[in-house]
C-alpha cells in the first residue's frame, strides 16, 4: 500500500481525515517492529511491559523512530513460538499482510477447514501468489494443514516469471503453479479440460482482468475474493448471473487500512492465537 499511499492515489482513512494527525498520514508505512518504550491511558500500551519487543498494525507513520499505537494492535512477539528472537525487519513484514492474510480465511475458508466433505481436499487458488500476502495466504493454509480436524489443503497459484514459480514449489509448498503468459493463460494451465477439479476459494488482487476465468473456475458453492484490483475494476466482458444462482458461487471482497483499530486489533490477536497454536514461524 506504500507506493501508491505516496504516490497520492490512495488517501488516508478515514479516521484521520479533518483531525491534527492529519500530517501524520505523510509518513508512509503500515507496519511496525520495535521495543515498547512508554505506555499511557490513552494508548492502553501500558498493559505490556516496557520493553518487551512487539510488532504492530498502524494507519501510517511506520516508516519513522517511534509510533504510538493503540494496544490491540499490538502483537506480543515474544509469546509466538519461532518469534521471539526475529529481527525487527521480519516482525515489521508480518502485522498488515498477514491480518490481511487472516481476514480472507477467516470470511471464508476456515469454516471448510473444520468442516468440509470427508475426504475432499480444500482447494485454494492465491493469483499474484508470489506477493506478500500470497505467501501469507499459502503460509496460514499450511498451518491449517496441521490441525487435529483438518483434512487436506490443496494450494494453487499463477505467478509472472519462473524464477516465482520455482521458488513458490521448492520453498512455499505450492501444489502447482501456473506461469501467466499470452500463449497460455493461468486457466488453462491449472484447468486443462472443463472436467478439472474447481476451486472452493479462489483469493484475487488482479480483478477485471481475471474475473470472467475466476468464475469459470469457481466449484459450485466457491468464493472469489477480491483485494484489489492491479488489472482493473471494470469488466470488460459481460457475465451471467444464471452462475451465482446455479452453481451458488460468492464474489466478495475486503480491506484493511480503512477498518477501525478495534476491527484491526481483533484480527490480529485472532491469528496471535493461530500462529502460536500451530507453531508456523519455527
Amino acid at each position: 500500500a506504500d507506493p501508491p499511499k505516496i504516490a497520492g492515489v490512495y488517501p488516508p482513512p478515514a479516521e484521520l481525515k479533518g483531525s491534527a494527525r492529519l500530517s501524520d498520514s505523510l509518513v508512509p508505512g503500515l507496519e511496525v517492529g520495535g521495543i515498547v518504550v512508554e505506555g499511557g491511558r490513552q494508548t492502553g500500551a501500558s498493559s505490556i511491559p516496557i520493553g518487551t519487543r512487539v510488532a504492530a498494525l498502524v494507519s501510517n507513520g511506520a516508516f519513522a523512530q517511534e509510533v504510538i499505537v493503540p494496544s490491540c494492535t499490538v502483537l506480543e512477539t515474544e509469546r509466538i513460538p519461532g518469534l521471539r528472537d526475529a529481527p525487527f525487519a521480519t516482525l515489521a513484514s508480518i502485522p498488515e499482510t498477514y491480518t490481511t492474510a487472516w481476514q480472507v480465511l477467516q470470511a471464508h475458508s476456515r469454516p471448510h477447514l473444520l468442516g468440509r466433505r470427508p475426504g475432499e481436499p480444500l482447494r485454494v487458488l492465491i493469483h499474484a501468489a508470489a506477493s506478500g500476502v500470497g505467501l501469507a495466504v499459502a503460509h496460514l493454509l499450511q498451518a491449517a494443514r496441521t490441525l487435529p480436524d483438518s483434512g487436506p489443503i490443496d494450494i494453487h497459484g499463477t505467478v509472472g516469471s519462473e524464477e516465482k514459480a520455482s521458488v513458490l514449489r521448492d520453498e512455499a509448498g505450492f501444489d502447482l503453479v501456473a506461469v501467466r503468459t499470452d500463449a497460455t493463460p493461468w486457466h488453462r494451465q491449472l484447468r486443462p479440460s472443463k472436467e478439472a477439479p474447481r476451486y472452493d476459494l479462489i483469493v484475487d488482487p488482479v480483478g477485471a482482468s481475471y474475473y470472467a476465468d475466476n468464475l469459470s473456475a469457481l466449484a459450485p458453492g466457491g468464493v472469489l475474493h477480491l483485494l484489489a484490483f492491479l488489472g482493473g475494476h471494470r469488466t470488460a466482458d459481460p457475465v451471467s448471473l444464471a452462475s451465482f444462482v446455479n452453481r451458488g458461487i460468492t464474489v466478495t471482497g475486503s480491506t484493511l487500512r480503512s477498518k477501525p483499530p478495534a476491527f484491526k486489533g481483533s484480527l490480529l490477536q485472532d491469528f496471535a492465537s493461530f500462529a502460536t497454536t500451530t507453531s508456523m514461524f519455527t
